[in-house]
């Protein structure tokens, strides 16, 4: 795209400057992107430059079936142009490069017919192939993880493609359980992950083609500006999965190099109630007592994704009766709860959190929620709420429940209102449960389990292995760590005299952390898991000369500097190194397919998989077949090794579009150049 950088500069003198320090990446697509962004142009700007510079363009959008398929599909896909028009003596083709003469020379050879080069936008171009050639959508040795059947249905319309593509997307995360999607720059294309659990899990990679057009498939349902690529957006989506209706909520965000897209999936027939989200019956039969106040401020305290409002709503549900009149505050409104009036907060248009609350008082609420306390209106406009006789919930972001109350002060609260309105602050975190499908016995401590005993006295009972049930990680749903602090007497006395933040309680009976011991000594989670919620101030709390050991202990130092590497399918470890040493890449030995998968799951830095294949010729498909079942989800890179050289399984890897391979396991030269073409 050299020359579009050329004419822009003598065109427009003032992206001159710009222009000059612009490094343009190869691909076509990537360099269209680049040169919007910096220059902070849209599509249609850069088209009318274009057009008025004296280069014809045509727009793909517009074209038929008919005028496409006058070359073969092979020709399109490797000059990666499309024919537009045809005129009495050439044939006009969209390309992203006309000013190459050379190619029009090439492509008039061999389709045996005079050809006029035109300008299309990169995304046109791999738009129109996609629409009006097979569905088999790729990049060579890149393949995607989509039933075949599925494909196949979409020939007879391959836009289809492109939509069921998108669904199975969505049918994995709600299979996974996963609460947010991501599709991010991976490799050249794109990479699909998961939020399961609170943790992010990978999921497919996307040939860039085809992840482009699934961004530009979702941006257009939610009616999103598919031609803004300079700033963020955010939009909404009603679709059904499974028969279940879900609300999709969609952040588009423009980056330096690309662009990524996350989903928040919301399903608005979620049954809430505390049982269903794990609360423990003790803090069941706590927390039904505090909403029997008839007023007051009970407040969840913690980061975000630490499940406050999840419980919130879970509360007004057990609340919501004919008699009582609910009303919430809400950034954004997640999801829809029938008999409650919920409203969005807007501050664009000036419903800001304190706005609609002082609106709110006049409807005669008896139960309000205010989604987050943030500034110093809010809170006040929330105490007044409580002392005019309304039971009031809120969120607050600090680390602990007796953080809340300085808080509070911070924003302008007197301790005065706190000891007459403050119910009760309650500090939540989300920790993943053992799965007990695959959770191991714990009869030789390791070094972390070795420390908790030296504290406790007590070996954590189950360890997490990983197996189907859940997806490798070792963990299968969650359950809620809490703390809840509800003021005595004493402390509202020394409220009452403003003396509370000088003698503060140091210690609650129920902290976290001890919530936390508990639930490691019960089997419902492990020390790993603990430590990862909680983190140093778990450790600090128990065992503060031992924190940086412990944090070491349990994999989560900081500055993880590990390069990218590849999963060895068919070796030993031996094998692995002998490679490693050589290609200069991690290896990482998979024994088999679920072993495979597991380390998938959790290892974010294997960027591509080595198939080692010295087995009787019998053996090799159902061996790959069985190692495809388990990993090809994974969409990465593969690269064959050969014990010797098969013409049989050769022509079978050319087939499913496989262009190189080794021959020869020591012809560590050949593998190292398919490792480092792998990882561009």
């Amino acid at each position: 795209m050299q020359w579009l950088v050329d004419l822009l500069a003598r065109s427009k003198p003032e992206y001159a400057e710009t222009l000059a320090t612009l490094k343009l990446p190869e691909d076509p697509g990537h360099a269209w992107s680049v040169i919007g962004r910096k220059l902070s142009l849209g599509t249609d700007q850069l088209l009318k430059i274009i057009s008025n510079s004296g280069i014809p363009v045509a727009d793909l959008d517009r074209i038929g079936a008919s005028e496409v398929t006058r070359i073969p599909e092979a020709i399109a896909r490797k000059y990666q142009v499309v024919a537009a028009a045809r005129t009495k003596s050439h044939i006009q083709l969209g390309c992203a490069d006309p000013m190459n003469d050379a190619l029009a020379k090439e492509l008039g050879f061999n389709i045996k017919h005079p050809v006029e080069l035109l300008f299309s936008p990169p995304d046109q171009i791999a738009n129109s192939l996609n629409r009006f050639y097979s569905a088999n959508i790729g990049e060579a040795g890149r393949t995607l993880w989509v039933d075949e059947k599925e494909l196949e249905k979409a020939k007879v319309n391959p836009e289809e493609a492109i939509a069921r593509i998108t669904q199975h997307i969505l049918n994995d995360a709600v299979k996974l359980g996963a609460s947010d999607i991501h599709i991010q720059p991976f490799l050249g294309g794109g990479l699909v992950r998961y939020r399961v659990d609170g943790m992010l899990m990978r999921g497919t990679s996307l040939p860039l083609t085809v992840r482009d057009s699934v961004l530009r498939f979702i941006l257009t349902q939610a009616d999103l500006d598919i031609s803004n690529h300079t700033t963020p957006q955010d939009g909404r989506l009603r679709v059904l999965i499974n028969d279940s209706t879900y609300d999709l909520r969609i952040s588009y965000l423009p980056s330096h190099n690309d662009s990524r897209l996350v989903i928040r999936l919301l399903n608005q027939g979620r049954n809430f109630s505390l049982e269903a989200l794990g609360f423990p019956m003790r803090d069941q039969q706590t927390l039904r007592q505090l909403c029997r106040q008839s007023k007051g401020l009970i407040l969840f305290t913690g980061p975000t994704g630490s499940g406050k409002t999840t419980s919130l709503y879970s509360l007004l549900a057990g609340l919501n009766k004919p008699d009582i009149n609910i009303m919430t505050a809400e950034d954004p409104v997640e999801y829809q709860l029938q008999g409650i009036s919920q409203i969005e907060v807007d501050e664009g248009r000036g419903r800001r959190f304190d706005t609609v609350l002082k609106s709110m008082l006049r409807q005669d609420p008896d139960i309000i929620l205010v989604g987050e306390i943030r500034d110093a209106e809010t809170a006040q406009m929330a105490m007044r709420a409580v002392m005019t006789g309304h039971l009031v919930f809120s969120t607050l972001h600090t680390q602990d429940a007796l953080g809340s109350i300085q808080r509070l002060v911070d924003l302008g609260v007197t301790q005065g209102q706190l000891a007459d309105g403050l119910k009760a602050a309650v500090a939540q975190r989300m920790a993943r449960k053992v799965c007990l499908h695959c959770a191991e016995e714990v009869k030789q401590r390791t070094p972390l389990e070795q420390l908790f005993f030296d504290n406790f006295s007590e070996t954590p009972p189950l360890r997490a292995i990983g197996c189907e049930s859940c997806h490798f990680t070792g963990y299968l749903g969650r359950f809620p760590l809490i703390e809840i602090y509800q003021p005595d007497s004493e402390a509202r006395r020394r409220m009452r005299r403003g003396r509370y933040l000088e003698e503060p309680d140091l210690e609650l009976n129920r902290s976290l952390a001890k919530v936390a011991v508990q639930a490691i000594v019960g089997g419902l989670t492990t020390i790993d898991e603990v430590t990862r919620v909680l983190g140093a101030d778990f450790w600090g709390s128990i065992d503060p000369a031992h924190i940086n050991v412990a944090m070491s202990m349990a994999g989560l130092e900081l500055n993880d500097q590990r390069k990218p590497g590849f999963l060895l399918l068919g070796g030993d470890q031996a094998l692995a190194d002998r490679w490693s040493e050589v290609i200069d890449y991690p290896i990482t030995v998979a024994a088999d397919g679920p072993a495979a998968a597991r380390i998938l799951r959790r290892d974010t830095q294997i960027f591509g998989l080595i198939y080692n294949i010295d087995m009787p010729d019998e053996q090799v498909r159902p061996h790959m077949e069985g190692m495809r079942r388990h990993v090809a989800w994974a969409g990465l890179p593969p690269i064959y090794v050969l014990a010797q050289p098969n013409p049989e399984l050769e022509t079978a890897l050319q087939q499913h579009g496989v262009n190189d391979w080794v021959t020869d396991p020591t012809d560590t030269l050949k593998l190292k150049q398919l490792c480092d073409e792998a990882l561009r």
